[in-house]
Parts: C-alpha cells; structure tokens; sequence
C-alpha cells in the first residue's frame, strides 16, 4: 500500500535509521504453485515423445489469478522464519526488534524496502534473501514506484516529476500555458442534468478523459495532495465525460506542468499523530451532498489524504463536519495501529502509546462531541456521532480547534485561490 511506504519512510527519518533497496527478479516464478495447473506446451519448446500433452505448473507464473498471493505466501513465510512478523494493521509492513532498534521490512509486490539504525543489520537481511530469492541490494532507495526519492537535512523529500513530464508529453500538454491552481478557483464541476449531444458525444469519445483521471488519481495518492479535490470533481464525470469535464482535465495538466518540480517533504516534527479534517457543506448543486477533506500526519510527517463526497446528506455545515471527521479518524485509526506496534517493538515497557490528535475547523462540532447527549441527527449521522464520541471518551483521539486559515484539509475540499493554495500546500507539507 503506497501509505504504508509512506509511514515506513516516516519510521526512517524519526529514528534516523539506515535504509536499503531490494529487487526480486522474476519474484512470481520463485514461489510454488499449490492448486493444479495445465498449461499447452509453448511453440518452438515441444516435445516430439509428449505430443498433444499439457505441461503441469510447478510455479506460480505470471498472469496467473493466484500468482501475486502465492509469492507473498512465500516470502511471508521466509520473513517469519527470520523472526520478523507483519503488523495487525498492514500485512506488508514486518517488524523486528534487534539491538533494542526494530528491523523494518516494507513490501509492495517484488519490491523491498529495509530498515534498521545499524546498517549491518540491513545488509545481513539483504544477504539472506539474496541467498534465497538472488535479490538486488540497489542501496540507498533513489526511485521507488515512479517516485523519486531524496534524503538530506533529516527529511525525506518525494517527488513525481519525471512521471508528470511522461504525463504531459503523452497528452500532448508539454507545450500547454502554465497554471497556477489545478481548478479555477472558486468553481465546482457538477454533474450537468442536460442529455450531450451526439456530436459532443463523438467527440467526447475520442478524448483520453479517463486516461487523464487515471494518471491524475495515481499522482494524487502519492504525493500530491494539491490534486486531490480536482480528482474528486473530475471523477464524477468518467461514466458520461462531458466537454466542461475536459476542459478542466487539461487545466489540471496545465497546473502540473507550473508545479511538475513540488515535492512531499517527509520531516519528523512532532512526536505524536495528527489528523486535519475538513467538510464544503452542500457543495454539489444537483444533490446537495457535501464533500469532505483529511489530512493524516504521522511525526508531523503527511502520510495520507483524501477528499471524497459524503454519502449521505448533511442537515447543516456542523452535522458534515461530524461526517468528515468520523469518516477521517477511520482512516487514521489503522495508521496509528500500525505506527503503535512498530513502537512497540522499540521497547520492552509493555504497549506503547502513540497520543492521536484532530484538528477541526468548526467549534460547534467539537462542543456537541463534548456535550453529554444524543446527536438529534438522523441514524447515519448519529452512528458517526457516537463513534467519533466513543473515541474521545476513551482518550484514543484528543479533540484541538484549529481556524480555517489554518487547516491543511480545507486543500481537499474546495478549489482555492493561488495564494490559500500556496499557503495550504505548506501546511501539507508540499515544498517547490
């Protein structure tokens, strides 16, 4: 999970510790298949004494369903075995306490990432599963999954420009005017209630609009959650794209190619978790629903967002605020199960605490949370409202006021001007 690599990341710069790069070459073929398979022979390879037979699978070959699960399978297995063990929270993520330090251990597919403040450990790691799996210690991670990564000064800086150069050149916008936000500001991309055109229909279909989207998603997840509300309004569109709709896509194109250079600095800060979440009440003309924004920090480091429409409609701009904060706590909450264990693990004192703060731009929100009582709200409402209630009661999450101005999830909830851009770009701790 590319938020997993990013609470691995942060875990390296908190504490500081040495990190390597590993490649597993051909990883599918090296686990074995358990189910019975058969497979014609390939052409040019037959065997003249086995004609009109099948070969039977002993691996697990690529572009099979179960491929992906049985070389997990197998090197969960070998990770055990090594004394490391996943983390309630994220399968992918292993941890191990050595030296009073834990060994981290960050899967995604056939790639790895280790960790530990002795780098002898890292190595001796790497070496085992080259024995095992011939994997390529490829150092001190420079790209990892499009991004590219650069450590100094005690951050962890990711950027995605060589990805939004192949983006814009594939689109034909590398020769398109800069823009300085991803959306004009101050507008929304409602859904429009009028039947298109067959001519506009026609045209519409030989646009690349999903193909847009879709890159666009994959560049908001990782690092740039600038982009997020524009996906949120751009999406809505991808069943029946419209001109509008297009239009606004090689806007946001434009705004990348002004911004292809930001980067998501990942600096240790803080010692705790954070949460900033946010709500545009009513924000979609045709229904009404509001969207919500979330910002999740981990050492102060950003690890994951989101902007979303609520699903169902909010009654007041406080009852959306209870929507989005409920929503964005169950975000946090796996993050901090994750960030616990690996803390855990640094210390033999028993369970350790991570304090989970949210930060919420609406005072009358936090009041009724901390008022004794009913919400008075309808039951989806309401069921949010006692969970978001529980949460505080028991001291998981601990409730802070922050204004407007300064909250980082009001990025993923409306489309700003270019300086309140530019200002909650910082806070989310995005840097040019």
């Amino acid at each position: 999970d590319l938020v997993c690599v990013k609470v691995f990341f942060a875990f390296v710069v908190k504490f500081d510790m040495a990190m390597h790069q590993g490649d597993v070459p051909a990883a599918y073929l090296k686990a074995p298949l358990v189910e019975t398979v058969y497979v014609k022979q390939v052409k040019g390879f037959e065997k003249a004494e086995h004609e009109g037979k099948v070969w039977r699978l002993k691996k697990a070959l690529y572009g099979l369903r179960q491929a992906g699960r049985q070389w997990h399978q197998e090197i969960d297995g070998f990770l055990r075995q090594y004394g490391l063990r996943p983390t309630t929270g994220d399968a992918c993520l292993y941890v191990k306490l050595i030296d009073g330090s834990p060994l981290l251990v960050c899967l995604y597919v056939d790639d790895v990432l280790i960790a530990h403040r002795n780098e002898e450990h890292v190595l001796h790691l790497m070496v085992t599963l080259n024995g095992k799996y011939q994997v390529k210690d490829l150092g001190e991670p420079q790209q990892f999954l499009g991004m590219r990564i650069r450590r100094e000064n005690g951050a962890i800086h990711l950027s995605q420009s060589n990805y939004v150069d192949e983006l814009l050149y594939r689109f034909a916008m590398d020769a398109s005017k800069p823009q300085n936000t991803p959306m004009v500001p101050k507008t929304r991309l409602d859904k429009l209630t009028d039947e298109p055109s067959a001519e506009e229909v026609a045209e519409m279909q030989a646009k690349p609009f999903r193909q847009v989207v879709g890159s666009l998603l994959y560049l908001a997840r990782v690092s740039r959650p600038d982009l997020s509300f524009t996906i949120n309004q751009l999406a809505r569109h991808c069943a029946t794209p419209r001109k509008e709709a297009w239009t606004a896509a090689k806007y946001a194109l434009r705004y990348l190619r002004k911004t292809k250079d930001i980067e998501l600095v990942l600096r240790p800060i803080e010692d705790g978790m954070r949460i900033a979440t946010d709500a545009d009440w009513a924000n979609d003309l045709q229904d009404r629903k509001s969207v919500s924004g979330f910002v999740v920090y981990l050492f102060g480091c950003p690890v994951h967002w989101g902007s979303s429409k609520q699903s169902v409609i909010a009654l007041s701009s406080t009852t959306a605020e209870f929507i989005a904060a409920s929503d964005g706590l169950q975000q946090a909450e796996w993050i901090k199960l994750v960030a616990m264990e690996v803390l855990t693990a640094t210390t033999q004192d028993g369970p350790a605490d991570l304090p989970l703060t949210l930060q919420i731009d609406n005072k009358s929100t936090i009041k009724r949370v901390k008022k004794d009582g009913t919400s008075g709200a309808q039951k989806a409402v309401d069921i949010r409202f006692h969970c978001l209630k529980e949460a505080w009661k028991t001291g998981f999450v601990a409730l802070e006021y922050v204004p407007t101005h300064e909250n980082p999830a009001d990025l993923l909830t409306k489309a700003l001007s270019r300086h309140e851009l530019a200002h909650k770009r910082t806070l989310c701790g995005m840097s040019q």
